[in-house]
């Protein structure tokens, strides 16, 4: 499948498939906050004298508190679709005045797929790319903390619980 047949008639693809991978690295930097919180969060699980040995009765925070900010930057990633795709409508006001051409299509729909399809494809893969972030760091969080560390009923802190 092309992706210039989904972009307006004289955009380049190339920006806005910087744009695009530009939001994916952005929700992998945001990861940083989850990292430091669990690094901080597990190492006050032991004793700093010896770091070998846990703590008596120590638990880990839970995992709800530990996220931060990390899963912001897949939701500013799918925030940012909004400003392409009313970049891409407003493209076809611009110069020659495309969008009479557009309207006049066989296809009426032809403008809003052009405008609509990506920004709005986009939105859905950085919210598959949070879900499947959040089920990583859960997965950080539920095998790299000691098992008698882990606070009761760990699974529903992964909902919020």
């Amino acid at each position: 499948m092309k992706l210039s047949r989904f972009l307006p008639l004289g955009i380049d693809k190339k920006p806005v498939i910087r744009w695009l991978w530009g939001g994916a690295l952005l929700g992998l930097v945001f990861q940083i906050f989850f990292h430091n919180n669990y690094f901080y969060a597990k190492q006050a699980l032991y004793d700093w004298k010896n770091p070998q040995q846990l703590l008596p009765g120590a638990m880990m925070v839970p995992f709800a508190s530990l996220l931060g900010y990390s899963l912001y930057g897949c939701v500013i990633a799918m925030l940012s679709m909004i400003p392409l795709a009313v970049y891409f409508w407003s493209f076809h006001y611009q110069g020659s005045k495309g969008i009479y051409t557009m309207r006049r299509l066989p296809r009426r729909r032809e403008l809003f797929l052009r405008c609509f399809t990506v920004p709005a494809l986009g939105a859905l893969l950085y919210a598959l790319e949070l879900l499947v972030l959040l089920l990583l760091n859960f997965a950080i969080y539920w095998l790299c903390t000691p098992e008698q560390c882990l606070p009761p009923f760990s699974w529903a802190a992964l909902f919020g619980g």
